[in-house]
């Protein structure tokens, strides 16, 4: 299985990179005809002015 994974503004880390991978392993068990995965981290930045925390997504 091909995986891709980039950051939206945000630089991808090592630890995140892992951590990508082993939720997609699980993924695997369940879809066995799977060729590639393409996942997009950001920062959801919806509920921060008004004094939110920024949420972290992946698509």
């Amino acid at each position: 299985m091909n995986v891709s994974i980039s950051g939206h503004h945000i630089s991808v880390t090592e630890a995140m990179d892992t951590a990508v991978r082993e939720k997609l392993e699980k993924v695997e068990r369940h879809f066995d005809q799977i060729q590639s995965i393409k996942v997009i981290l950001s920062l959801d930045n919806s509920g921060a002015n008004d004094g939110g925390k920024k949420s972290h997504k992946a698509e």
